[in-house]
Protein backbone atom coordinates (compact mmCIF):
# COMPACT_ATOMS: atom_id res chain seq x y z
CA UNK A 1 0.00 0.00 0.00
CA UNK A 2 1.00 3.63 -0.25
CA UNK A 3 3.11 4.70 2.69
CA UNK A 4 4.47 8.22 2.93
CA UNK A 5 6.73 7.55 5.88
CA UNK A 6 7.78 4.55 7.91
CA UNK A 7 8.79 6.63 10.95
CA UNK A 8 6.53 7.11 14.01
CA UNK A 9 3.94 9.86 13.67
CA UNK A 10 5.02 13.18 15.17
CA UNK A 11 1.47 14.05 16.15
CA UNK A 12 0.08 11.27 18.31
CA UNK A 13 -3.35 12.85 18.70
CA UNK A 14 -4.02 12.12 15.04
CA UNK A 15 -2.96 8.47 15.29
CA UNK A 16 -6.50 7.13 15.64
CA UNK A 17 -8.97 9.52 14.10
CA UNK A 18 -11.54 6.72 14.09
CA UNK A 19 -11.42 4.80 17.35
CA UNK A 20 -14.83 3.14 17.31
CA UNK A 21 -17.89 3.16 15.04
CA UNK A 22 -19.96 5.23 17.47
CA UNK A 23 -17.34 7.89 18.13
CA UNK A 24 -16.83 11.09 16.17
CA UNK A 25 -13.44 11.91 14.63
CA UNK A 26 -11.13 13.83 16.95
CA UNK A 27 -10.19 16.66 14.61
CA UNK A 28 -9.61 17.91 11.09
CA UNK A 29 -6.91 16.09 9.14
CA UNK A 30 -6.39 18.95 6.65
CA UNK A 31 -7.34 22.64 6.25
CA UNK A 32 -10.93 23.33 5.20
CA UNK A 33 -9.81 25.17 2.05
CA UNK A 34 -7.94 22.05 1.04
CA UNK A 35 -11.13 19.96 1.25
CA UNK A 36 -13.08 22.54 -0.77
CA UNK A 37 -10.54 22.26 -3.59
CA UNK A 38 -10.65 18.44 -3.51
CA UNK A 39 -14.46 18.39 -3.76
CA UNK A 40 -14.48 21.07 -6.47
CA UNK A 41 -12.04 19.09 -8.64
CA UNK A 42 -14.10 15.91 -8.24
CA UNK A 43 -17.37 17.63 -9.18
CA UNK A 44 -15.89 19.59 -12.09
CA UNK A 45 -14.35 16.44 -13.54
CA UNK A 46 -17.68 14.63 -13.12
CA UNK A 47 -19.53 17.43 -14.92
CA UNK A 48 -17.03 17.36 -17.77
CA UNK A 49 -17.45 13.59 -18.19
CA UNK A 50 -21.26 13.52 -18.15
CA UNK A 51 -22.87 11.58 -21.04
CA UNK A 52 -24.46 13.30 -24.01
CA UNK A 53 -28.27 13.11 -24.34
CA UNK A 54 -28.03 11.01 -27.52
CA UNK A 55 -26.10 7.78 -28.17
CA UNK A 56 -22.56 8.26 -29.41
CA UNK A 57 -19.56 6.20 -30.37
CA UNK A 58 -16.17 6.47 -28.72
CA UNK A 59 -12.97 5.56 -30.51
CA UNK A 60 -10.21 3.47 -28.99
CA UNK A 61 -7.97 6.52 -28.84
CA UNK A 62 -10.64 8.43 -26.89
CA UNK A 63 -11.00 5.57 -24.41
CA UNK A 64 -7.24 5.43 -23.87
CA UNK A 65 -7.26 9.19 -23.37
CA UNK A 66 -10.03 8.78 -20.77
CA UNK A 67 -7.95 6.16 -18.94
CA UNK A 68 -4.92 8.44 -18.95
CA UNK A 69 -6.79 11.54 -17.81
CA UNK A 70 -8.50 9.56 -15.01
CA UNK A 71 -5.16 8.24 -13.78
CA UNK A 72 -3.55 11.69 -13.86
CA UNK A 73 -6.45 13.36 -12.01
CA UNK A 74 -6.52 10.72 -9.28
CA UNK A 75 -2.74 10.82 -8.89
CA UNK A 76 -2.79 14.61 -8.56
CA UNK A 77 -5.58 14.35 -5.97
CA UNK A 78 -3.57 11.81 -3.95
CA UNK A 79 -0.49 14.04 -4.02
CA UNK A 80 -2.61 17.04 -3.04
CA UNK A 81 -4.15 15.05 -0.19
CA UNK A 82 -0.66 14.08 0.98
CA UNK A 83 0.29 17.77 0.92
CA UNK A 84 -2.82 18.80 2.89
CA UNK A 85 -2.71 16.16 5.61
CA UNK A 86 1.03 16.70 6.13
CA UNK A 87 0.16 20.18 7.37
CA UNK A 88 -1.70 18.49 10.24
CA UNK A 89 0.99 15.91 10.90
CA UNK A 90 -1.05 13.06 9.37
CA UNK A 91 0.42 10.41 7.07
CA UNK A 92 -1.14 8.55 4.15
CA UNK A 93 -0.60 5.31 6.05
CA UNK A 94 -2.91 6.61 8.77
CA UNK A 95 -5.67 7.21 6.21
CA UNK A 96 -5.34 3.61 5.05
CA UNK A 97 -5.27 2.31 8.62
CA UNK A 98 -1.74 1.03 8.94
CA UNK A 99 -0.44 -1.96 7.01
CA UNK A 100 -0.44 -5.75 7.14
CA UNK A 101 1.71 -7.09 9.97
CA UNK A 102 1.58 -10.79 9.06
CA UNK A 103 0.33 -13.03 6.23
CA UNK A 104 -2.79 -13.95 8.19
CA UNK A 105 -3.88 -10.29 8.05
CA UNK A 106 -3.88 -10.46 4.25
CA UNK A 107 -6.12 -13.55 4.24
CA UNK A 108 -8.53 -11.96 6.71
CA UNK A 109 -8.89 -8.79 4.64
CA UNK A 110 -9.29 -10.77 1.41
CA UNK A 111 -12.00 -12.88 3.05
CA UNK A 112 -13.80 -9.77 4.30
CA UNK A 113 -13.48 -8.17 0.86
CA UNK A 114 -14.99 -11.21 -0.88
CA UNK A 115 -17.87 -11.38 1.58
CA UNK A 116 -18.48 -7.65 1.27
CA UNK A 117 -18.37 -7.84 -2.53
CA UNK A 118 -21.02 -10.58 -2.59
CA UNK A 119 -23.33 -8.78 -0.18
CA UNK A 120 -22.88 -5.30 -1.66
CA UNK A 121 -23.30 -6.56 -5.24
CA UNK A 122 -26.53 -8.32 -4.30
CA UNK A 123 -27.83 -5.19 -2.60
CA UNK A 124 -26.85 -3.08 -5.62
CA UNK A 125 -28.92 -5.28 -7.90
CA UNK A 126 -31.92 -5.18 -5.56
CA UNK A 127 -31.68 -1.39 -5.17
CA UNK A 128 -31.19 -0.89 -8.92
CA UNK A 129 -34.36 -2.87 -9.63
CA UNK A 130 -36.25 -0.94 -6.93
CA UNK A 131 -35.11 2.35 -8.45
CA UNK A 132 -36.07 1.11 -11.94
CA UNK A 133 -32.46 1.35 -13.05
CA UNK A 134 -32.67 -2.26 -14.22
CA UNK A 135 -35.70 -3.05 -16.36
CA UNK A 136 -36.05 -6.83 -16.36
CA UNK A 137 -38.99 -6.55 -18.77
CA UNK A 138 -37.06 -4.69 -21.47
CA UNK A 139 -33.54 -6.06 -21.59
CA UNK A 140 -32.79 -4.70 -25.07
CA UNK A 141 -33.39 -1.12 -23.97
CA UNK A 142 -31.41 -1.85 -20.81
CA UNK A 143 -28.44 -3.00 -22.91
CA UNK A 144 -28.65 0.17 -25.01
CA UNK A 145 -28.54 2.37 -21.92
CA UNK A 146 -25.65 0.36 -20.51
CA UNK A 147 -23.70 0.74 -23.75
CA UNK A 148 -24.22 4.50 -23.80
CA UNK A 149 -23.32 4.93 -20.13
CA UNK A 150 -20.13 2.86 -20.36
CA UNK A 151 -18.96 3.86 -23.84
CA UNK A 152 -16.20 6.17 -22.52
CA UNK A 153 -14.53 3.41 -20.47
CA UNK A 154 -15.63 -0.06 -21.67
CA UNK A 155 -12.54 -1.79 -23.15
CA UNK A 156 -13.00 -3.23 -26.64
CA UNK A 157 -9.57 -4.67 -27.43
CA UNK A 158 -6.96 -6.70 -25.63
CA UNK A 159 -4.71 -3.66 -25.20
CA UNK A 160 -7.57 -1.55 -23.85
CA UNK A 161 -8.54 -4.33 -21.42
CA UNK A 162 -4.96 -4.64 -20.12
CA UNK A 163 -4.67 -0.89 -19.58
CA UNK A 164 -8.14 -0.78 -18.04
CA UNK A 165 -7.17 -3.44 -15.49
CA UNK A 166 -4.02 -1.51 -14.59
CA UNK A 167 -6.13 1.61 -14.16
CA UNK A 168 -8.68 -0.08 -11.87
CA UNK A 169 -5.93 -1.37 -9.58
CA UNK A 170 -4.78 2.20 -9.00
CA UNK A 171 -8.37 3.52 -8.94
CA UNK A 172 -9.43 0.99 -6.31
CA UNK A 173 -6.63 2.17 -4.02
CA UNK A 174 -6.78 5.86 -4.87
CA UNK A 175 -10.55 6.25 -4.67
CA UNK A 176 -10.73 4.54 -1.30
CA UNK A 177 -8.03 6.90 0.03
CA UNK A 178 -9.76 9.94 -1.48
CA UNK A 179 -13.34 9.17 -0.45
CA UNK A 180 -13.17 6.86 2.57
CA UNK A 181 -9.72 7.72 3.90
CA UNK A 182 -9.73 11.49 3.44
CA UNK A 183 -13.21 12.90 2.73
CA UNK A 184 -15.10 10.60 5.08
CA UNK A 185 -12.85 11.47 8.03
CA UNK A 186 -12.56 15.15 7.19
CA UNK A 187 -16.30 15.68 6.65
CA UNK A 188 -17.07 13.58 9.72
CA UNK A 189 -14.79 15.85 11.73
CA UNK A 190 -16.44 18.97 10.32
CA UNK A 191 -19.91 17.60 11.16
CA UNK A 192 -18.66 16.15 14.45
CA UNK A 193 -20.35 12.88 13.54
CA UNK A 194 -18.66 9.95 11.87
CA UNK A 195 -21.85 8.75 10.18
CA UNK A 196 -22.41 12.19 8.67
CA UNK A 197 -18.96 11.76 7.15
CA UNK A 198 -20.04 8.42 5.67
CA UNK A 199 -23.17 9.96 4.12
CA UNK A 200 -21.51 13.14 2.83
CA UNK A 201 -18.54 11.35 1.29
CA UNK A 202 -20.92 8.84 -0.33
CA UNK A 203 -22.92 11.68 -1.89
CA UNK A 204 -19.73 13.16 -3.33
CA UNK A 205 -18.63 9.71 -4.50
CA UNK A 206 -21.89 9.27 -6.41
CA UNK A 207 -21.78 12.80 -7.77
CA UNK A 208 -18.22 12.16 -8.97
CA UNK A 209 -19.36 9.52 -11.49
CA UNK A 210 -20.98 11.82 -14.01
CA UNK A 211 -20.19 9.60 -16.99
CA UNK A 212 -22.71 7.06 -15.64
CA UNK A 213 -25.63 9.48 -15.81
CA UNK A 214 -27.74 11.00 -13.04
CA UNK A 215 -29.79 7.92 -12.17
CA UNK A 216 -26.81 5.63 -11.74
CA UNK A 217 -25.00 8.30 -9.72
CA UNK A 218 -27.62 7.72 -7.01
CA UNK A 219 -26.93 3.98 -7.01
CA UNK A 220 -23.16 4.56 -6.93
CA UNK A 221 -23.61 6.93 -3.98
CA UNK A 222 -25.43 4.19 -2.06
CA UNK A 223 -22.65 1.77 -2.98
CA UNK A 224 -20.11 4.29 -1.69
CA UNK A 225 -21.97 4.44 1.62
CA UNK A 226 -21.55 0.66 1.91
CA UNK A 227 -17.79 1.09 1.54
CA UNK A 228 -17.91 3.86 4.11
CA UNK A 229 -19.61 1.62 6.66
CA UNK A 230 -17.05 -1.11 5.95
CA UNK A 231 -14.20 1.34 6.57
CA UNK A 232 -15.71 2.43 9.89
CA UNK A 233 -16.36 -1.08 11.15
CA UNK A 234 -13.04 -2.51 9.96
CA UNK A 235 -11.09 0.65 10.93
CA UNK A 236 -8.96 0.45 7.77
CA UNK A 237 -9.39 0.71 4.01
CA UNK A 238 -7.73 -2.50 2.89
CA UNK A 239 -10.83 -4.73 2.46
CA UNK A 240 -12.56 -1.85 0.66
CA UNK A 241 -9.59 -1.40 -1.65
CA UNK A 242 -9.61 -5.10 -2.53
CA UNK A 243 -13.39 -5.21 -3.07
CA UNK A 244 -13.39 -1.96 -5.05
CA UNK A 245 -10.61 -3.15 -7.34
CA UNK A 246 -12.25 -6.54 -7.77
CA UNK A 247 -15.63 -5.03 -8.63
CA UNK A 248 -14.19 -2.62 -11.21
CA UNK A 249 -12.04 -5.35 -12.76
CA UNK A 250 -15.02 -7.72 -12.96
CA UNK A 251 -17.16 -5.00 -14.58
CA UNK A 252 -14.46 -4.18 -17.14
CA UNK A 253 -13.97 -7.84 -18.09
CA UNK A 254 -17.74 -8.36 -18.32
CA UNK A 255 -18.16 -5.31 -20.58
CA UNK A 256 -15.25 -6.51 -22.73
CA UNK A 257 -16.75 -9.99 -23.16
CA UNK A 258 -20.23 -8.62 -23.85
CA UNK A 259 -18.87 -6.17 -26.44
CA UNK A 260 -16.79 -8.80 -28.21
CA UNK A 261 -19.81 -11.10 -28.41
CA UNK A 262 -22.12 -8.44 -29.80
CA UNK A 263 -24.21 -8.15 -26.65
CA UNK A 264 -23.47 -4.42 -26.34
Amino acid sequence: MIDSDSQPAPNEKNENLITAPDQAPQGLIAPVWHTVIIVAVILLNSYASRPTPTPFSVSGRERLLTYGVTFVIQTVLILFIWFGIARKGVRLRELIGGRWAKPEDVLIDVGIAVGFWIVSSTLRIVIAIALHLIDIHNLQEQMTRMKQANAPVAPQSGVELALFLVLVIFAGVFEEIIFRGYLQRQLGALARNIWAGVVLSAIIFGAGHGYQGARFMVLIGIWGAMFGVLAVLRKNLRPGMIAHTGQDAFSGIALFVMTRNGML
